[in-house]
């Protein structure tokens, strides 16, 4: 930008500097000026850019010479008599094909506005005559000034010069006109000059470009008649000298100066002659040969703009009926704007005509409104008084000059011909009335002025609509009742000619969500719309918009994947590769990079793979050929038909554009897809978790906005998931604990719970449906109110067992068939149980009729539950008794019992490591060693090893790389790896280590050890009160390393400093490094060391130090420390700083962290709870060193089904946090949850709807108020006036608070 002003400033002086002295051009003199300013540019702001400007410039004036536009010029007398084409009665009566000869054009370039204020780009212009062919100045408008062909042409006409207009209406057009252009990519054209209409779109664009700050937003193309442009010299090209002037031929102007001083210097010499105006970004100016005479340009725009609305909207799609629409704006106007309405209309171009405007824009809306026909729209009548009454309008209305005067009869007569014909076309014409107030949306009435001129063309009806974002619209005006019998006929014409696939594919990519709805609802099907490849084009198109901040985020994962290791070792940027066949693929991929699971992918394969297809902005039709004909990259699967139905249709296309509008951040479109779909809780807490690790991706690359807005909606789906599933627990808990764990096929197999738990969503996990789930597992068989005194009491004495109650999950075939397969998970009849015995009644219970019917005998089944333990008893029995082996295992099997025995062995572990640590630690071979007890701390150990080994391995995880990432996860986890780390190692010296380096094995065994307390934290979890506070500590040691980095600075700064100052050029030892940091650092906690800082080391005294170099460099002595006043300045600025300023820091971020957790307390507890659970529902029931038993019969196990089929079918393992279902019961569950979610909607809807009502009430009551004191100040004025003519006032009802308001009536009376 700044090589183009520079370019610029550097020709328009040169250029001013020839004209201040009245000099003609040459052609050498401004190629030398070019050279020489592109060489002081290239100078000051480079070589390329200035040449790269030049060239362009060059290319304009090649194909300007090359299409050999002219210009028409007045013949000379000598001329005019040799003229044989011209009559003698004629001479006197001028034309422009008669009076004019054609000459290749002069005038072409840039326009440099000057003296207009701020700063104005420069236009591009050219001077042309009105038989110049449109298709000519199209390709220079699209070819040479490269623009972009427009969606819309916005033709605005009317009166050239100044009327009056009222602000409000000018504020309704300019408002309207700038939101039709910019949210349509359309084009304005006006007449180019400052007079009249043109200047208030011009000050329209002026607002536009100072509100929004972008410039090239809107493309207005001036057309004015050369003859009346003000300063149209400066416009003029110069003569060339060269060898092709013999041709005629001219140079253009880059730029020519246009000065608004010159400018408004003509037009005062000249009233006829109006300046240009400069918010218009081009011009083309129409030159036949006359002067000072408008309307020059009215047939060659018209041809124009007849020409561009045959063009195509996608100029690559040659068979698409769809072509730039046009639309001609009147706004007031005279004669001439009669005959643009006349043409405009006779070539089809709708005209929206603006009432209230004035004179012709007047006279048309009166002839319209009078002509309207009540049997038909389409059809004008014509009442007898038609020509009379428009002929006194036109008098009225019109302005006529002197020299009209004669002709005003013929004139007139030729306006009501031009009317007459334009209304015959009515549905060309629309009127807008800008005084209505019931119609504000300007915009809104162009749309409906070119919908109502394309009502033969639904497709083009529909595009407008949608481009205009219109969808009331679109359903009013398209969508209505009668078309819709005819679309969805597929027989019918318009079902051919309406794509309502291709307007689908726009909606989506536009995030048009009402559209979207209003396709849904008039025919569009999902199943039929979304196959592999339109999916795969959907993506594309989003990551082809590089303003899509969600879309290129998406990308950069993408790019990240695509990188190889070599490009990623040496710190190679990744490069944007753009669109691939594996795009699907690669969308997938960053799935499972986001969410850490393999399972996740969705678009795993080579049937996902898009070969041999372009990127179209639109709808991909699908192939008639078998879907190996598309698919894939070899020949191979070519030949081999994919998993998917024959024209690569998605199985449940409604998840797969629920993914791809969470991927986009499209939070209204992704809300409309998960209300189609299923699995509606699972759906949300899939979006949350998606946003929520791009929330995280856009912050590490400082998106600071977009990470929050995807923070935001993460937690709206969270909330939206949690809101869903406490009306499900409301209605039926046990459903509800079946929705927690059952497998979501649709999402990797995982469940609520593992998505929940692998990405933090502590306000899901802390519902009460989870926490009541929950502790069914964690007590097993037992019942919920067994108190933990009892099971610690039970563990300790086995035969407190039988005191316990416990509840048999396993009913009678016949009565479990009753109860239906979906209440066959112990926990859930066990929370059943609980709610009966608390209620006492049984037959309280709420459970959904369409979902799973409880019959009446189920309250008899309920109250055989509870079993008490029996030696003999029998689950089958009536009686209530169990069997008091099966109640052992039960009992040990139970996740509490399992949690305390190991709570109890790790007791013992850590009395006996520290015993033999204390008491019986010797090198090997010496006294025994290892002693016994060292060997039990070792099996322990090793045991315990073995089942972390077994966590990861079991985790639901494909990919052993990212179990490791889940189990690494947890801090606990890798506390775990660094303790045992450091016990092998100690272990590996304490075997090799003998004599004094012994003391290094103690020494790791004494770390070890002490990692293996603070370990023991982890079974806090269990309680409520204390599992918050290690939380806390947890998160305060986060705090404490990030407070030590900084002390560190303070320590070093000073450490140095007390060094240099107190033992100046000390030995280069690293014992140096040890003085630097010992002193500063204890001085924190009060060892001041005040002695040795002022330099009277008491050790001196005693002779233990000494200052003679030689002693303490030979290591004799210790050294003395040198005096120093300085040295105690700076300690004092360091207590204040470390004693005073960090410890204070210290301590607000103990506090404020303490704060977070102590808010939230109950729901962290809750969060971390589910780990803590789901570990020893998971552990075997054996404590180490004795686990390793069922580690060897795990492995056995799995090694016979393994092995086996037969065995594989009869092995089942229960588990509580995964449920395989049926079918019948997963429609169940779905029917289940889909009633909440719209139970849920129904309340949202009920909510804003009662908050609507509360603001209208409100705002009521305001009004009732506002009118009240109206009525008071009313009487007030009217009681002072009887009072100034001596009458008394009447009583009123108002009295009273007419006192409050005029204190002097109050007295008075």
């Amino acid at each position: 930008m700044a090589g183009n002003l520079a370019c610029r400033d550097v020709i328009t002086n040169g250029a001013q500097l020839l004209r201040r002295h009245g000099m003609r051009r040459k052609l050498i003199v401004a190629q030398q000026l070019i050279t020489i300013t592109s060489a002081s540019v290239a100078i000051r702001c480079g070589l390329g850019e200035a040449m790269e400007i030049h060239s362009r410039w060059r290319s304009f004036k090649d194909f300007v010479i090359k299409n050999n536009i002219t210009i028409r010029i007045p013949l000379k007398e000598d001329e005019l008599e040799n003229n044989v084409h011209l009559h003698k009665p004629t001479k006197h009566v001028w034309h422009n094909h008669t009076h004019t000869k054609p000459q290749p054009t002069d005038s072409f370039g840039v326009i440099n506005f000057k003296g207009f204020g701020s700063e104005i780009d420069p236009s591009p212009y050219l001077r042309c005559a009105p038989d110049t062919d449109p298709k000519v100045v199209w390709d220079m408008m699209i070819n040479q000034w490269h623009l972009e062909p427009p969606q819309l042409i916005i033709s605005v006409t009317g009166g050239n010069q100044r009327f009056k207009m009222k602000r409000k209406m000018q504020e309704t057009f300019k408002r309207g006109l700038m939101n039709a252009a910019t949210s349509t990519c359309a084009w304005i054209i006006t007449g180019g000059t400052r007079t009249g209409v043109m200047e208030i779109v011009g000050d329209a664009v002026k607002d536009h470009i100072i509100t929004t700050g972008r410039k090239n937003d809107v493309v207005v193309l001036g057309m004015a008649t050369w003859g009346c442009v003000a300063n149209r010299q400066a416009l003029e090209g110069e003569e060339q000298n060269d060898l092709r002037a013999e041709m005629g031929q001219r140079s253009g102007l880059f730029p020519a100066v246009y000065s608004k001083r010159d400018a408004i210097e003509a037009q005062i010499s000249c009233p006829m002659n109006v300046p240009l105006v400069e918010n218009h970004s081009h011009f083309v100016l129409i030159d036949d040969g006359s002067e000072n005479k408008f309307g020059a340009e009215i047939d060659f725009r018209t041809r124009l703009e007849k020409f561009i609305s045959e063009q195509h909207v996608d100029p690559e799609d040659k068979e698409s009926s769809l072509t730039i629409p046009v639309i001609s704006i009147i706004v007031e106007g005279g004669i001439n704007s009669m005959k643009t309405v006349w043409q405009a209309v006779m070539r089809g171009i709708p005209v929206l005509v603006l009432q209230s405007s004035g004179r012709a824009a007047d006279f048309i809306a009166h002839g319209y409104n009078i002509t309207a026909n009540k049997l038909s729209e389409e059809k004008s009548f014509f009442p007898k008084s038609f020509d009379e009454e428009m002929e006194m309008l036109a008098n009225r209305v019109f302005e006529w000059k002197e020299k009209d005067i004669p002709k005003k009869p013929a004139l007139v007569a030729n306006c009501l011909k031009q009317l007459r014909e334009a209304l015959q076309h009515r549905e060309m014409l629309t009127v807008f009335d800008l005084n209505d107030n019931e119609t504000k949306e300007f915009d809104r009435a162009i749309l409906l002025a070119l919908l109502k001129a394309n009502r033969s063309n639904t497709n083009a009806q529909l595009s407008l609509a949608l481009a205009w974002n219109r969808s009331d619209i679109a359903k009013n005006e398209i969508f209505t009742a009668s078309n819709k019998r005819n679309y969805q006929k597929k027989s019918s014409a318009m079902y051919k000619e309406l794509k309502l696939d291709d307007a689908m594919m726009t909606a989506l990519i536009q995030d048009r969500l009402e559209f979207v709805k209003l396709f849904l609802e008039n025919g569009i099907d999902l199943s039929q719309f979304l196959d592999v490849r339109n999916l795969w084009n959907l993506y594309s198109n989003c990551f082809n918009d590089k303003t899509d901040g969600a879309a290129q985020l998406l990308m950069n994962r993408i790019n990240y994947l695509r990188q190889t290791w070599g490009a990623y070792l040496c710190c190679k940027r990744a490069e944007d590769i753009g669109v691939e066949p594996d795009l699907l693929n690669y969308i997938g991929k960053v799935i499972v990079h986001l969410l850490g699971d393999e399972a996740m992918n969705m678009y795993s394969g080579n049937e996902y793979d898009v070969a041999n297809e372009d990127v179209v902005f639109g709808y991909i039709p699908k192939a008639e050929k078998p879907c190996e004909e598309y698919f894939g990259k070899s020949n191979k699967l070519k030949k081999k038909k994919s998993n998917l139905p024959c024209k690569g249709e998605i199985k449940n296309p409604a998840k797969h554009l629920f993914i791809w509008a969470v991927l986009m951040n499209r939070m209204s479109l992704a809300k409309l897809f998960w209300k189609i779909g299923g699995d509606h809780i699972g759906a949300s807490l899939f979006a949350s978790c998606l946003l929520q690790k791009l929330s995280k991706v856009a912050d590490d690359e400082e998106e600071m906005e977009l990470s929050l807005a995807l923070e935001q909606n993460s937690s709206q789906f969270e909330k939206l998931a949690s809101e869903i599933l406490a009306i499900c627990c409301t209605q039926n808990r046990y459903l509800s604990h079946q929705l927690l764990v059952r497998e979501l096929s649709e999402f990797g197999n995982t469940t609520l719970f593992y998505l929940a738990d692998e990405n933090n969503l502590m306000d899901f996990m802390g519902q009460t449906c989870c926490q009541t789930k929950l502790n069914a597992i964690w007590k097993g068989h037992m019942a919920l109110y067994t108190s933990s005194l009892k099971i610690v009491a039970s563990i300790c004495i086995p035969f407190l067992i039988p005191a316990i109650k416990f509840v048999d999950k396993k009913l009678k075939h016949g009565d479990y068939d009753k109860l239906t397969s979906l209440h066959s998970n112990e926990e859930d009849m066990s929370e059943e149980l609980e709610g009966q015995l608390v209620s006492k009644d049984s037959r309280k219970i709420l459970t959904p009729s369409k979902v799973a019917p409880v019959p009446e005998s189920k309250s008899k089944i309920l109250k055989h539950k509870f079993k008490h333990v029996t030696l003999f008893g029998s689950s089958q029995d009536e009686s209530g008794a169990i069997n008091l082996f099966r109640a052992i295992f039960y009992f040990y099997t139970a996740p509490v019992t399992k949690f305390t025995t190991a709570m109890f062995a790790n007791i013992v572990f850590l009395g006996l490591f520290s015993f033999f640590l204390l008491t019986d630690l010797h090198p090997l071979g010496e006294k025994g060693a290892p002693s016994i007890v060292e060997i039990f701390t070792w099996i322990y150990t090793i045991t315990s090893v073995i089942e972390e080994m077994r966590q990861v391995l079991t985790r639901d995880q494909r990919s052993l790389l990212y179990k490791i990432r889940s189990w690494y996860g947890s801090i606990w986890n890798r506390f775990d790896f660094l303790m045992y780390l450091f016990f092998f190692t100690s272990v590996i010296l304490r075997l090799s280590l003998y004599g004094e380096d012994f003391m290094w094995a103690r020494m790791l065994y004494s770390l070890t050890l002490g990692m293996y307390f603070i370990r023991f934290m982890h079974y806090f979890y269990a309680e409520k009160n204390i599992g918050p506070k290690v939380i806390m500590i947890s998160r305060m040691l986060t705090d404490l390393m990030f407070f030590l980095l900084i002390l560190l600075v303070f320590i070093m700064s000073f450490g140095v400093a007390y060094q240099a100052n107190l033992y100046p050029n000390a030995p280069a030892t690293w014992l140096v490094l040890k003085d630097v940091l010992y002193r500063p650092y204890w001085q924190m906690y009060g060892e001041l060391f005040l002695e040795n800082k002022e330099g009277n080391d008491p050790s001196e005294d005693a002779g233990t130090c000494t200052s003679n170099e030689t002693l303490w460099r030979s290591g004799e002595m210790d050294r003395c420390p040198e005096k120093n006043a300085m040295v105690v300045l700076l300690m004092v600025v360091y207590m204040l700083l470390t004693n005073i300023l960090l410890v204070n820091l210290l301590i607000a971020m103990f506090s404020d962290t303490f704060q977070k957790v102590q808010d939230n307390s109950e729901k962290v507890w809750r969060f971390h709870r589910f780990s803590l659970v789901y570990e020893y529902y998971e552990r075997p029931a054996l404590f180490p060193p004795l686990i390793l038993l069922n580690h060897i019969y795990r492995v056995v196990r799995w090694l016979v089904v393994r092995c086996s089929k037969c065995c594989n079918k009869g092995l089942h393992t229960r588990n509580s946090f995964k449920l395989k279902l049926s079918e019948r019961d997963l429609v169940r569950l779905s029917l289940f949850e889909r009633a909440a979610m719209e139970e849920h909607q129904h309340s949202v809807i009920s909510l804003e709807n009662d908050k609507i009502d509360k603001k209208i009430q409100t705002t009521s009551e305001r009004l009732d108020r506002v009118i009240e004191e109206l009525d008071n100040i009313k009487d007030n004025v009217m009681a002072k006036e009887l009072r100034a003519v001596g009458m008394e006032p009447p009583y009123s009802e108002r009295a009273t608070s007419l006192t409050n308001i005029d204190p002097e009536i109050s007295t008075a009376r």
